[in-house]
């Protein structure tokens, strides 16, 4: 799979985090009937390589989060994961994903994390956290001396600041799903969740 170019399409990535397995699971499930063909399942999720084993069954395109280390990135694999996203610039994480051909977006949140990241070359990055490193503007202030990376936004990103991040230059978004309501995870109503991912998707920018 091209992950990166589909993300583009998508341009929202999920980001998945929940205290309990099956809400995670039965979550993904919903956004990919809705729509989203890619998710990302955190590991500080309860049990992540189960939740990413049992999504890749049912073909899912699940990717991994918080991967903090090269034991992560094979776990993650063997689990299914067919991407991988760090929350920092690890070089034991890089190596390991170009050796085992996993797309992989790395955390930045400097311009000196920025410049060791195309000193390896890498191209997409995730900028984190987002919302606490000037959001909009900070994007726009790291676009200027690096206009050819492509940026992922992610932490602390609001539903209704999409288009404002697109328009800075943002390349995707890694976003918590917040246009679900509390109620219908709390009720699992995993229809209404579908609904409500439809309806964002219809109207994200």
């Amino acid at each position: 799979m091209d992950f990166f170019s589909e993300l583009s399409k998508q341009t929202v990535l999920p980001v998945l985090r929940y205290n309990d397995e099956e809400v995670c699971f039965q979550v993904a499930m919903a956004l990919n009937r809705a729509g989203f063909q890619y998710v990302e399942v955190t590991l500080t999720n309860p049990n992540p390589y189960k939740i990413i084993e049992r999504l890749a069954k049912e073909e899912v395109k699940v990717g991994a989060g918080t991967v903090l280390n090269k034991v992560h990135v094979i776990e993650c694999e063997n689990a299914g994961a067919g991407f991988i996203v760090s929350p920092g610039l690890s070089m034991e994480i890089v190596e390991t994903c170009r050796i085992r051909n996993l797309p992989l977006t790395p955390g930045v949140a400097t311009p000196t994390e920025i410049m060791k990241a195309i000193n390896v070359n890498l191209e997409y990055l995730k900028l984190f956290p987002a919302g606490s490193m000037g959001g909009v503007k900070g994007l726009k202030n790291l676009r200027g001396p690096f206009p050819k990376i492509k940026f992922i936004p992610t932490g602390g990103v609001l539903p209704e600041e999409i288009a404002a991040y697109k328009e800075a230059g943002a390349f995707a978004l890694g976003l918590s799903p917040r246009f679900i309501n509390r109620e219908d995870i709390q009720s699992k109503n995993w229809d209404n969740i579908t609904k409500s991912a439809q309806n964002f998707l219809e109207n994200k920018v």
